[in-house]
């Protein structure tokens, strides 16, 4: 597991500072050490401009690991031992929980990721679960893939470095949005790699996640599969199979 430790122009120590923070991350992270490939931590001072000031220190860590895409969290506190901390138990409690899930989506599905070309497909998104209709000559196949974006994050235990978290001044609901958001994006790269193959995708849904999967589909190169997006509520399975199958026959 490679360790990259980023400062910025503001931040002092800079050699010290890297032993000690790669040995926070590495402590945090070595359960995990077999499916890290590389793991880059960013430390800046926020508010180098002005005086004084809460939460001025900011830490990012984005750690790579072997099949998904880079999952990163945010933290910002009083001090960079306290954004460093609260970063790495972020960041670890998203790799478990990434890697939990998909090991028990994994052991669970029995439907193959779609594998043809040439295959029409809409699709059913909140940012609970995604109804993927696939249409064939045989008839249609309906698959179903749920996500498990923690609302309720557990707050982090006392820091190895600088006591308890009641002292850490941690802006919470920014973190956890975070965490949030890169929990939202494994689940729309686990539908992108199911989904990937057709040549042609309708999404239709009733919030954001419809908007936030077709950005995520142009930010792998195939959102010029995407022939419609529509704001749809709630569907039952025949009626989504059938307004897929009014759409492609138009």
């Amino acid at each position: 597991m490679q360790i990259q430790i980023h400062t910025g122009h503001n931040i002092e120590g800079h050699e010290a500072l890297a032993t000690q923070v790669s040995g926070v991350v590495e402590e945090s992270l070595s359960r995990f050490s077999d499916r890290i490939t590389s793991v880059n931590v960013h430390l800046s001072d926020v508010n180098s401009d002005k005086k004084g000031g809460d939460n001025d220190m900011r830490c990012v860590i984005e750690a790579r690991l072997e099949g998904l895409q880079p999952l990163a969290v945010t933290n910002q506190a009083a001090t960079l031992d306290q954004a460093v901390d609260g970063a790495a138990e972020e960041v670890t409690h998203l790799i478990e929980h990434t890697l939990g899930r998909r090991s028990h989506e994994a052991s669970h599905r029995t439907d193959p990721p779609l594998s043809r070309m040439n295959t029409q497909l809409g699709l059913w998104i909140d940012q609970n679960k995604a109804t993927i209709v696939t249409v064939t000559e045989q008839g249609e196949e309906i698959s179903e893939i749920l996500a498990d974006a923690e609302k309720q994050l557990r707050r982090p235990g006392d820091s190895p470095l600088k006591g308890s978290y009641e002292a850490l001044q941690v802006p919470a609901d920014y973190s956890r949005q975070r965490v949030l958001t890169a929990e939202l994006n494994t689940y729309y790269d686990e539908i992108i790699g199911y989904i990937r193959d057709a040549s042609s995708i309708l999404i239709l849904g009733p919030g954001v996640a419809k908007h936030e999967l077709q950005k995520r589909l142009e930010e792998n190169h195939i959102g010029a599969k995407v022939v419609g997006v529509e704001t749809v509520d709630n569907l039952t399975e025949p009626q989504l199979v059938a307004k897929v199958r009014q759409h492609f026959a138009a």
